[in-house]
């Protein structure tokens, strides 16, 4: 089912210039920019400028020699004997880092009797060659029987079909 597509009725009637009365009134203005206003100067030098103020004559630098350090003497005395150990230094003092050397036990393992190094089940495997092994070619047993044309029943079937487009419907335009 297809839809019916109903006639316009919107049709434009007199004369259209391509601008509207808001667009006349209220249309861009010139994008140039106000010049800014710069107010006269009223501050102006009187008399005559040596290029010192008073301050800076005034004013002395401190000097350029580095003041010393001043070294106060030691105010703490030590009276009496001191040979240079406490009591506690010397019950908790530190202890000599030494390792405990690791305990080894004797080994209780013997061999009993010859050992030739050479045991039963080594004698008595012997392991594979280190020659490769022949691949063996098997003859090919599928044969072609019949007249073979090289053609499929499905290949002679098949017709391609032409792959044209469909012209695309204009419609006329209805807008004069």
């Amino acid at each position: 089912v297809g839809l019916a597509r109903r006639p316009d009725n919107i049709r434009s009637e007199g004369d259209f210039g391509g601008s509207t009365t808001t667009a006349t009134t209220y249309g861009a203005k010139d994008g140039e920019r106000a010049t800014p206003l710069r107010r006269a100067d009223n501050l102006r030098p009187e008399g005559e400028f040596g290029g010192s103020t008073t301050s800076a004559s005034t004013f002395v630098g401190p000097d350029s020699e580095r003041v010393g350090l001043a070294r106060r003497p030691d105010n703490l005395r030590s009276e009496g004997d001191f040979g240079g150990s406490s009591t506690t230094a010397t019950t908790y003092g530190a202890k000599d880092g030494e390792r405990a050397s690791p305990m080894r036990r004797p080994d209780n393992l013997r061999s009993e009797g010859d050992f030739g190094g050479v045991t039963t089940s080594a004698s008595t495997y012997v392991g594979p060659n280190g020659e490769r092994v022949g691949l063996a070619r098997r003859p090919d047993n599928l044969r072609a029987e019949g007249d073979f044309g090289g053609v499929t029943t499905t290949a002679s079937a098949y017709i391609p079909v032409d792959g044209e487009r469909t012209e695309p419907l204009r419609r006329s335009d209805n807008l004069r």
